[in-house]
C-alpha cells in the first residue's frame, strides 16, 4: 500500500510478483510526487 502525507490510500498493489514490484512503486511515488 502507499499512503500519501494526508493519511489517504493513493495505490496498492495485490497479487503482485516481486520482480518489478520495486519499480511500480517507484513509479507511483514520483508520480505522487510530481501531483503534489
Amino acid at each position: 500500500f502507499l499512503i500519501g502525507a494526508d493519511g489517504i490510500l493513493k495505490a496498492e498493489w495485490r497479487g503482485l510478483k516481486v520482480p518489478g514490484h520495486v519499480d511500480d512503486v517507484l513509479k507511483a511515488v514520483k508520480a505522487l510526487k510530481k501531483a503534489a
